[in-house]
């Protein structure tokens, strides 16, 4: 059964630098954690590590069809396909194979922990098949690689490191989704805002917004609407004022994050 695909934007962040929450624990909305993995195509090698489950897949998916979609050369390959020696070396070549065309040339391996658990030496031969890579080709090339944390080899980082130069590896994370990501995936899936009073719950963030931003009623009213698209909320239905709710914990959310 195909897994549902969410319409969010997974990104990314340096292991060593991670996203900052707001008070409830949320990433701020505006500026939600981390970047998308398009904001590193500068970066030549990024390794992505995370448990299993949190949306590794997903995030490379998304890179690998945007960059397609821009008409860029770009390789896919599951690891866990690389189940024997011979299969290893035959398909991670392919892949690994530059194309006729000059510039830029992105290769995205997906679940380097899977294809360790049938063949433990596939890092090894990942290694030796990009030292057969030209220096130039090598310079050009854009990888990307997904894997478990527990799992990833880091006996490797050392020599991959070497390859191109610690300025241009990156171990990266993913980065927690937000607030709004979360209102999306309610969204998709029918999911129901059962608030039993949206209005007395929107009155207090409001007064929450006031106090935090030093502001009125109503400059806090006026951005709220804007932030939802409507010119006034008098008589304003319950689905629009349960979006006024949303915007009011994402502006919190923002808030704590930056104070």
């Amino acid at each position: 059964m195909e897994q549902q695909r969410f319409p969010w934007q997974r990104r990314v962040f340096v292991l060593d630098d991670p996203p900052v929450r707001g008070r409830y624990g949320w990433p701020p909305s505006s500026a939600a954690g981390g970047v998308p993995l398009a904001d590193e195509r500068a970066t030549a090698l990024i390794v992505l590590r995370g448990e299993r489950g949190m949306g590794k897949t997903v995030a490379l998916r998304q890179e690998h069809e945007a960059l397609l979609a821009g008409g860029a050369s770009a390789a896919w390959l599951e690891l866990k396909q690389c189940s024997t020696a011979q299969l290893a070396q035959t398909r991670l070549r392919k892949a690994l194979t530059p194309p006729s065309e000059p510039g830029e040339w992105h290769v995205l391996l997906d679940g380097l922990d899977e294809g360790l658990n049938d063949l433990p030496q596939l890092d090894q031969f990942l290694e030796e098949a990009l030292g057969e890579l030209s220096e130039p080709d090598r310079k050009m090339l854009r990888l990307r690689i997904t894997c478990r944390s527990a799992r990833w080899p880091a006996r490797r980082e050392e020599s991959l490191s070497e390859l191109w130069g610690p300025d241009h590896f990156k171990i990266m994370g993913l980065a927690p989704l937000s607030r709004d990501d979360v209102t999306l995936a309610d969204q998709a899936v029918g999911v129901p805002d059962t608030d039993p009073n949206p209005r007395a719950r929107l009155t207090v963030m409001v007064n929450d917004l006031v106090k935090a931003t030093g502001t009125t009623h109503r400059d806090v009213n006026a951005r709220l609407n804007r932030r939802i698209g409507v010119r006034s909320r008098a008589g304003a239905d319950e689905q629009v004022i349960r979006r006024a709710a949303s915007a009011a914990r994402s502006w919190l959310d923002e808030l704590g994050s930056s104070g």
